[in-house]
């Protein structure tokens, strides 16, 4: 049971007026982000999933990209300057020549992984201005989506379950990290959006498959009880 959080795209940063200059130096945002991630992705690298962490885990020694990450974090304007890196990754796929599906899946999928980074690091270099992080301890990730190093962020930041309106084939490098980390997960939640609001209280039995949206109190105190929660932890 917790709180819902969502992790927001650059473009719902750039809406919601986020500070434009980073609250604290890029480069020690990057590295504590980096090694956060660095220890999240440690661990699983059997199977298909260690596959998929190893391949893209390399996104994060990247020199040439790291050095794009904190030129575009030390400018006047860090949000938008960030949103331009991610939409030159995002069109890279296109680029794939034509009829090779699987080169072009496994550029998206990076282009997709590179993105969450470019959120996790603004959020990062933003987290001291506003008191806020961007995943608080107890909350349930609620995504359309969910990506490796989202999932290992958020794992590191305390997250205690994860609900997701697509598919998570459970071979895949994030289903990994979420058993790794014996939480649980609900994938395939069809309409998810419709109803979720951020701050909703979920209860999640991902054993039956069920996802509760503001229950009644009734059903709170019972899921209390059994699972024994403290009043204020929630």
């Amino acid at each position: 049971m917790g709180r819902a959080e969502a992790l927001p795209t650059l473009a719902a940063l750039a809406r919601s007026g986020s500070p434009a200059r980073p609250a604290v130096p890029a480069t020690p945002n990057l590295e504590s982000i980096w090694n956060r991630l660095r220890g999240g992705l440690a661990g699983v690298v059997t199977g298909v999933a260690g596959r998929e962490i190893a391949s893209l885990a390399v996104i994060l020694e990247d020199e040439r990209f790291r050095g794009r990450l904190a030129e575009a974090c030390a400018t006047a304007t860090p949000l938008k300057a960030l949103s331009e890196l991610a939409r030159a990754y995002a069109r890279v796929p296109f680029s794939a020549p034509a009829g090779d599906t699987a080169a072009a899946e496994w550029l998206g999928a990076r282009a997709a992984e590179i993105e969450d980074l470019c959120v996790l690091v603004h959020a990062g270099a933003t987290t001291s201005a506003n008191g806020r992080p961007l995943i608080r301890a107890g909350a349930i990730l609620a995504s359309e989506r969910l990506g490796l190093f989202s999932t290992a962020y958020a794992i590191a930041a305390g997250a205690s379950a994860f609900v997701v309106d697509g598919d998570v084939p459970v071979d895949s490098g994030p289903a990994a990290l979420v058993r790794a980390a014996g939480l649980p997960l609900l994938a395939s939640v069809r309409g998810l959006y419709a109803w979720l609001r951020p701050e909703d209280l979920l209860v999640v039995d991902a054993d039956a498959g069920v996802v509760r949206i503001n229950p009644p109190a009734t059903t709170v105190a019972r899921f209390r009880n059994e699972a024994k929660i403290p009043e204020k932890t929630v």
